[in-house]
């Protein structure tokens, strides 16, 4: 094929795909949001988007993983495969199994049992992250392995490759971006009634109207919690609290605007956000995180699952990513840069570092818990 012959082709698919694309329309155009586009729901990236290709996991993946002193054992086997689509659908099945795991692993899941993550890692293999402090005995993960390849078996999977791992509980991130910022914006500093701080992840509304930001639960601990910005000057009340979607807390406030802040006092407008749960689509993704401490640092998307913290507070549908972060980075916007259009696409909130990975929670998770979306421009 003729290097014009492919560009032709790859500008129509990229025209039918941006035919289908979603949008929400509210009684004003600013609140016009794109909510996810067809590519990203189909897996099909647009190019510069910082994208990583899914590696060429199979047998040896196993073998390999081993050597790794976090690992506990392997179980089952990962087929080889030669092209990304073969690669992606694996992967898909294997969530399905996840979806499908419900009130079967509930009774190994902390307190109950020593399971404190489990979910699909994009190098082809289902992750069982086990607490590191709990007495786990072969007998324990026989029984777990056995609930997973239960399921594993209703969507053809044989044999399916479980990694049990060991790990401490996930390590919030509460500790620049310390400006004095009116109106409010998201990626700048948060300093809770505490003492505390972390970040402000953006600026949202209720389906009233009501206009407020978004930062973590974890920070924002009840309703009634007095949040300040930077440090001294007030900003507001918790109203809203989340429950096992996301770690996240909404706060009232009037004086805000669809911004985020990425570094030297640069600010972006937000244009969009992605609604949608998360799901193999989301696999290899390109984001950012702009956080207080440690400024705009980037990754990609490589796993996603349950995640359980020191309190037994459970968190479905949490992501993992490998882009690095610090204390006081939690409540970072996670977003990405579509370069064709310059639009800053808000995909999720930073919560901390778990198993050797960032984690946080999808936009989808806060929509579903506080009843607040995103603000756009």
């Amino acid at each position: 094929m003729t290097h014009s012959k492919k560009i032709f082709i790859e500008l129509l698919i990229l025209t039918i795909l941006l035919v289908g694309v979603v949008f929400v329309a509210s009684a004003s155009t600013n609140d016009l949001t794109v909510v996810s586009s067809e590519g990203e729901v189909s897996g099909i990236n647009e190019q510069g988007l910082n994208d990583m290709q899914i590696p060429d996991f199979g047998p040896k993946t196993l073998e390999n993983l081993n050597k790794d002193s976090k690992i506990l054992t392997t179980e089952g086997q990962i087929p080889q495969y030669t092209t990304q689509i073969e690669r992606r659908n694996w992967l898909n099945k294997l969530d399905k199994t996840r979806l499908t795991l419900g009130d079967d692993i509930n009774p190994y899941v902390y307190p109950k049992g020593p399971i404190i993550g489990y979910g699909i890692n994009i190098n082809g293999y289902f992750e069982v992250i086990l607490y590191e402090n709990m007495n786990i005995t072969d007998p324990q993960i026989n029984e777990i392995y056995n609930v997973i390849s239960k399921r594993a078996n209703e969507v053809s999977i044989k044999k399916v490759p479980v990694v049990f791992g060991k790990s401490d509980f996930i390590q919030n991130e509460v500790s620049g971006y310390n400006t004095y910022y009116r109106p409010i914006i998201g990626a700048i500093k948060v300093t809770g009634e505490t003492g505390s701080w972390a970040t402000i992840v953006y600026a949202a509304k209720t389906s009233s109207g009501t206009k407020g930001y978004v930062t973590v639960q974890h920070l924002g601990t009840y309703v009634g919690y007095d949040m300040y910005q930077p440090e001294s000057n007030a900003a507001g009340s918790v109203s809203k609290i989340s429950n096992h979607s996301a770690d996240a807390c909404f706060v009232p406030y009037s004086n805000v605007a669809a911004k985020i802040h990425i570094g030297n006092g640069v600010t972006k407008n937000i244009n969009s956000y992605v609604s949608s749960i998360p799901s193999n689509s989301w696999t290899s993704w390109g984001v950012f995180m702009s956080g207080t401490t440690s400024g705009v640092k980037s990754g990609n998307v490589v796993g996603w699952g349950n995640l359980t913290d020191a309190g037994g507070m459970i968190y479905t549908n949490m992501v993992k990513a490998d882009y690095t972060s610090q204390g006081g980075d939690s409540g970072a916007p996670i977003y990405r840069v579509i370069p064709t259009t310059s639009e800053y696409r808000l995909v999720g909130v930073h919560k901390g570092n778990f198993y050797g990975y960032t984690w946080f929670s999808p936009i989808s998770g806060v929509i579903s818990d506080l009843g607040v979306t995103p603000l756009t421009a």
